[in-house]
């Protein structure tokens, strides 16, 4: 019941307690948005085994910036916004997946068809797509997509804002997915 009459007080209150590190706060404003952050997140496209993740990140970044929060919008316009982003970095990450995932599959139909005479396709032709990068394209693109690494780590890996990061990433990628593709033409 105590749960229930939280998640009534004014937003403005939540928010001001988040940004002063109230950790009962931060779990009311998870209650109150997680539901609706997921079902946004869903209808812009983040596959459902995705999802959780989806929702954590945009609580992460909300935890990260709510400091910045300036009250000029709804919170849940807020959310909105970060569940926005991250559907958009979501289906990116999907998409690259998927490439990967084919690319892999290409080496196992090479094996099989080929056997001895192609083995290694997909690991020659990953290396030739990442050789088309900049070193510094290759270091965020290697770190994030195949090691795993998120955006705020790189961030501090790298030593540059985590927006630097994501440009690098969307040059990587563009860079990277057009090699593979002009490469299956031919």
């Amino acid at each position: 019941m105590r749960v229930l009459a939280s998640l009534e007080q004014p937003k403005e209150a939540i928010v001001s307690r988040c940004v002063a590190g109230d950790e009962t706060a931060w779990a009311q404003l998870y209650a109150r948005y997680a539901r609706s952050t997921a079902h946004s997140l869903q209808r812009l496209g983040v596959e459902p085994e995705a999802l959780d993740d989806a929702v954590q990140e945009v609580f992460l970044q909300a935890f990260r910036s709510v400091d910045k929060f300036r009250g000029e919008a709804a919170i849940k316009t807020w959310l909105c916004r970060l569940a926005v982003t991250q559907a958009r970095r979501s289906r990116e990450k999907a998409r690259f997946a998927k490439r990967i995932r084919q690319l892999w599959a290409l080496e196992v139909a090479t094996d099989c068809e080929w056997d001895e005479q192609a083995p290694g396709q997909a690991e020659r032709l990953l290396q030739a797509g990442l050789n088309q990068l900049t070193a510094l394209e290759r270091e965020a693109f290697v770190l994030y997509e195949l090691d795993g690494q998120g955006g705020v780590e790189l961030a501090t890996i790298l030593g540059c804002p985590e927006a630097t990061v994501y440009r690098r990433l969307h040059d990587a990628r563009k860079k990277f997915q057009a090699f593979i593709e002009s490469e299956a033409q031919k």
